[in-house]
């Protein structure tokens, strides 16, 4: 990952190539507004990706760290749960004819299960990163924003939001009342995949945000031909850069 020199910004590389993270890292109240709905859902399945705390944003700390841990231990522990709940059923076991169901949830199991621990490692080891990929997009940010659309990019984190929780809300709510019968176990396997689509919905968002600034700094370069500012736009343009590069290394450092 190649990281330029700003004074702004305060990060340096180490030889291996990670981003150390200094203390005094700002951030502006309106990024933090903007980064709020995907924060908050994130912090609420128990996956945080860094701490924002007065206007200062910083990797994950012990207690943040435990809180991830946790998700993941709820996340394999129900999947065991259902696991020995097949493996036990007594109706289950007396036909011959349903291997294949055992194949299936065997196989969900493990897939389910793989993607739990990917992404506890992922946030356990790759904070420092998703704090220089928020503190990357900040420069941009400062350079490539329309102000009547910082609402509606709000807005629209806001939506991204509501599609995770009001989706899984209606479940809980309507399936009890269809069934007419409540039980825990089903909520807390909905909560498992809580975590699964708020981490896939976080990670559209970010590649959305970024893909609206490869656009915006279409139209400023056309706009502005003059050498000074193609010399800020070419600046801009390997900050974007950057930022896929670390999201890039984020996701191939654990899954290769």
């Amino acid at each position: 990952m190649v990281l330029s020199r700003r004074n702004s910004m305060s990060l340096i590389e180490t030889n291996q190539g990670d981003v150390e993270i200094l203390s005094n890292n700002f951030i502006d109240k309106k990024l933090e507004r903007l980064f709020f709905p995907l924060n908050l859902m994130q912090n609420l399945v128990l996956n945080p990706k860094y701490i924002i705390k007065q206007n200062r944003i910083k990797p994950n700390d012990v207690f943040n760290k435990f809180k991830i841990f946790l998700s993941m231990v709820i996340f394999l522990a129900v999947f065991a749960y259902r696991l020995c709940e097949v493996i036990f059923d007594e109706n289950l076991r007396r036909y011959g004819s349903v291997k294949f169901l055992y194949f299936e949830i065997y196989s969900e199991c493990f897939v389910y299960c793989t993607r739990s621990v990917v992404n506890c490692i992922v946030n356990l080891v790759q904070s420092k990163n998703f704090v220089a990929f928020v503190l990357t997009y900040q420069e941009i940010h400062r350079i490539l924003t329309y102000e009547h659309m910082i609402k509606f990019y709000i807005i629209r984190n806001w939506v991204y939001f509501s599609i995770v929780f009001g989706y899984y809300i209606i479940v809980l709510v309507l399936i009890p009342l269809i069934f007419e019968r409540w039980a825990f176990h089903f909520d807390i396997n909905v909560f498992t995949y809580i975590i699964l689509d708020a981490n896939l919905i976080y990670t559209i968002a970010l590649l959305k945000h970024l893909n609206d600034k490869v656009k915006q700094w279409n139209i400023e370069v056309v706009r502005s031909p003059h050498r000074i500012c193609s010399e800020r736009m070419f600046q801009v343009y390997v900050q974007i850069f950057e930022c896929y590069e670390i999201y890039k290394n984020v996701v191939q450092e654990n899954v290769s």
